[in-house]
């Protein structure tokens, strides 16, 4: 049955009414002035419900600036970080995160459905017509063009991977989110993953997160250590959403961009990622793990002999991805072409490609893993050679669609590659030794995982994920043992992550969720302590205990008459001895070992020193041959002066 509508003007504008085909005229009359009288009667009632609501709030002087000023005091009051208001705060960014990447997650999809998919199935189903080749080329080409533009005039901070720059944000920004960057990450994310870009969604969603985290942060002036929890928070409410995955979302939150494990950052950042991810599941469907089916055997212990091995060979896999994809970034940059020419370009080739390999494409990302997840024997060829294929072109068209331009995430093509390099490892362990590997898409998960921890460094988010997405304990094991042989190939060739690279090449060397490259250029002689404390190697123990008393730190050094020296006491050692021992001197109490610094090294080596031993002071020699005591290094005074120079760099 079909539908007819006619237009009926009201007050507040015209109102298009419906109904079925097929009513007699008169029935359509009574109709369309039932509903004009509706339509009239609810906005009405909408008008009248406002002013009384106005007259109210006005009645109580609850006025705009009052509550804001209400909510301000509320969130800023001082006493313990993670009481009850600040779980309320992650409450509230983790609703609006989580509906935020719900209607991401649906515009992508209407997107893809509008612009490439049913061009790549026009080509599945008719073969090359040059009507669907011209369009599955222009259409790329288009996304390009407008992305181009788009990043180019309101954000061009938009344009990349998305998590590299809350990291940025959060160091080098007191974690301060400019609105427009979300809302440009939003529609270029969605034009490129649905023109058919190799790009994902997982780290736009998460800047969108953080967007709308420094947004609130903004309105209600945080501090810098609130902001910081505020953006964590939007963070790992969007990866949570992205996966149905809360535990992954509050790990790649805390590894990533707090670089924090404490509670006042962890009780409100999970609370966010669960209250997205019940948000996500309401709307879009409990479906919190995609292969929750899939059962993982592990056939024998000897077994995870094999999962080391396969994940040394995603590390090495991993490191090419990072590299191919900064080399090409180099190679993009030289290009003397403006920026939409790049994006013009970048299309073009994605749109070639497409012709030919529609794996590749964005919206394909989801059943490509699936197919190399779920294999059955009829499938391990194609699956060999499928996977062989995507290794190469997922790792080359992800690098040169982020390099020309295109906006979207490197997350989700990692676990492209990953289950490429898993599936036919799988399907090879199978033939070599039957009935070891009866299910391969073991291997592709595991794979997934373990590129994950590779490329972004952050294993817990890439256990958890994997976890989440199983729902399956017995798949932890192995997965722990690849992502550990991953990492640590990765490590040994290459240091730094895919985002922390982004960062360092723009001269921000970040670590421990700081950037502690401002700390290369400034030597230990200009911010050592001259004056040290020292006790001589023969005191006595009372005089120890009386010299301890006197100075800020738990760490006394220890020299000869020469004052070279000898050792370190710490307050630590004097709590295990007698207080009427007699006897001891400072030689029985020091610990030789003791790590030091020289006044030619730069702080960042101190700093490393420091914070790697949980040390409060550092003693400064003048070399390690001639062990001459010339001063101390303070961890307090150590963390004001980076503190300084970020401030004299404008940083914060």
């Amino acid at each position: 049955m079909g539908w007819h509508y006619s237009i009926v003007v009201l007050g507040s504008g015209p109102k298009v009414v419906y109904w079925p085909c097929g009513w007699p005229p008169v029935a359509k009359k009574i109709m369309t002035v039932s509903f004009s009288s509706l339509l009239r009667s609810a906005c009405s009632y909408v008008r009248h419900l406002t002013m009384a609501l106005k007259a109210v709030f006005h009645s109580l002087h609850f006025r705009k600036t009052d509550t804001m000023n209400y909510l301000t005091s509320f969130f800023n009051k001082k006493g313990k970080e993670f009481g009850l208001r600040y779980l309320i705060l992650g409450g509230i960014i983790g609703c609006a995160a989580g509906l935020a990447a719900v209607v991401f997650h649906y515009a992508i999809l209407e997107a893809s459905e509008y612009l490439i998919l049913p061009w790549l199935a026009a080509i599945e189903a008719e073969g090359l017509t040059a009507r669907n080749i011209g369009f599955t080329i222009m259409i790329p080409t288009v996304c390009g063009i407008l992305v181009a533009y788009i990043t180019e005039r309101f954000a061009p901070e938009a344009e990349g991977h998305g998590v590299p720059e809350i990291m940025n944000a959060v160091v080098s920004h007191d974690g301060v989110i400019k609105p427009k960057v979300g809302l440009v990450k939003f529609l270029c994310s969605t034009l490129s993953i649905g023109g058919g870009f190799s790009v994902g969604r997982e780290g736009p969603t998460a800047l969108i997160g953080a967007t709308l985290g420094s947004c609130f942060g903004q309105v209600l002036r945080f501090n810098r250590k609130r902001m910081k929890l505020a953006v964590g928070c939007g963070t790992a409410a969007g990866i949570a959403a992205t996966f149905n995955a809360p535990l992954a979302g509050t790990a790649f939150a805390l590894e990533l961009v707090v670089g924090n494990l404490s509670l006042v950052y962890l009780s409100p950042i999970i609370f966010s990622a669960m209250i997205a991810t019940v948000i996500t599941r309401s709307i879009a469907g409990n479906n919190h793990a995609l292969f929750s089916e899939f059962k993982f055997i592990l056939q024998s212990p000897s077994e995870i002999l094999l999962y080391c091995f396969l994940g040394a060979i995603v590390g090495l896999v991993g490191l090419a991805y990072t590299r191919t994809l900064y080399f090409l970034e180099d190679k993009a940059s030289k290009l003397p072409f403006p920026r939409c020419l790049k994006g013009a370009m970048g299309g073009s080739i994605m749109g070639v490609t497409l012709l030919f390999i529609p794996e590749v494409a964005g919206p394909n990302t989801w059943p490509v893993i699936q197919s190399f997840v779920k294999i059955t024997p009829s499938d391990f060829d194609r699956i060999m050679w499928l996977g062989l294929i995507l290794v190469a072109f997922k790792i080359l068209f992800t690098s040169l669609s982020l390099s020309l331009g295109a906006s979207g995430g490197v997350f989700a093509p990692s676990l492209v590659i990953g289950g490429a390099v898993g599936g036919p490892f799988g399907i090879l362990v199978n033939r070599l030794w039957p009935g070891l590997a009866d299910h391969p898409g073991g291997y592709a998960l595991v794979a997934m995982g373990a590129i994950v921890a590779a490329t972004t460094q952050a294993p817990m988010t890439a256990i958890f994920m994997i976890f989440e997405l199983t729902n399956d304990y017995e798949i932890v094991l192995p997965l722990i043992m690849a992502c550990g042989f991953s990492m640590a190939v990765h490590n040994h060739l290459q240091k730094g992550s895919i985002y922390t690279l982004k960062l360092l090449r723009k001269g921000i060397n970040l670590q421990w969720g700081r950037d502690i490259g401002v700390l290369q250029s400034i030597l230990v002689n200009e911010a050592m302590k001259r004056e040290s404390d020292a006790i001589d190697v023969d005191a006595s123990y009372s005089d120890i205990v009386s010299t301890m008393r006197n100075i800020p730190r738990r760490t006394l050094p220890v020299v000869d008459r020469k004052n070279t020296l000898l050792g370190v006491i710490s307050s630590a050692s004097l709590m295990h001895q007698d207080h009427d021992a007699k006897g001891i001197t400072a030689r029985d109490l020091m610990d030789p070992d003791a790590e030091v610094v020289t006044p030619d090294q730069s702080l960042y080596v101190a700093f490393e020193t420091i914070t790697d031993g949980d040390y409060s002071y550092l003693p400064v020699v003048e070399s390690r041959e001639n062990p001459r005591l010339l001063g101390g290094l303070y961890r307090q005074e150590l963390l004001q002066l980076y503190q300084n120079q970020l401030n004299l760099r404008g940083i914060y």
